[in-house]
């Protein structure tokens, strides 16, 4: 794996940690938290959004977990 795979991992799942808690997120809290820049928040929203992990409002521009895969990782979570 390289460094930019590896890199991009941490990152979806620190983005998939943070929407965890079922709110609703602004981009903007987003890339501050996880230390994105606004062209690669984008990319990692789009590939989640791609696969159904994310709910996405495009006029607000805030996302937030697909209820499914919120229940999947808490279930994981807790196993």
């Amino acid at each position: 794996m390289s460094t930019e795979d590896s890199l991009t991992s941490s990152k979806i799942a620190k983005m998939l940690e943070m929407l965890n808690d079922g709110r609703w997120h602004f981009l903007e809290e987003i890339e501050e938290k996880i230390h994105l820049d606004r062209d690669r928040t984008k990319e990692v929203i789009e590939f989640l959004k791609k696969y159904n992990f994310l709910v996405v409002d495009n006029i607000e521009k805030k996302i937030k977990l697909e209820n499914e895969v919120k229940r999947f990782l808490n279930e994981t979570s807790t196993s």
